[in-house]
């Protein structure tokens, strides 16, 4: 049985010379991965597809509380596995000019 699909909202502002834009991507990973990963998966895939873009002010929103509780330091990050996507995550926010990152429920 497939599991639900996730999702995360970009909104961006991009260098000045570019307009505004909207864009839609979506993706299925190649492999089997708990909810977790999976939602660091998406949220990496989404930064990587603004860092693409030359977006320089970025505001993500998740639903997982997991992620979002890590990245603001609220959850201890114990997992190795879960230290390595939080590293790659706070790696790829540094090339922002502004990151936000919210919890919707």
């Amino acid at each position: 049985m497939e599991t639900p699909c996730r999702w995360i909202l970009l909104e961006t502002r991009l260098r000045s010379g570019h307009k505004n834009s909207l864009t839609h991507r979506s993706f299925r990973l190649g492999f089997a991965a708990p909810n977790n990963e999976a939602e660091y998966e998406a949220l990496i895939a989404g930064l990587r597809l603004a860092i693409g873009i030359e977006a320089r002010k970025l505001h993500a929103y998740s639903d997982s509380q997991l992620v979002t509780s890590q990245y603001h330091g609220e959850y201890e990050t114990k997992p190795e596995r879960m230290k390595a996507y939080l590293k790659v995550v706070r790696e790829l926010t540094e090339q922002f000019d502004h990151f936000e990152l919210t919890r919707i429920l």
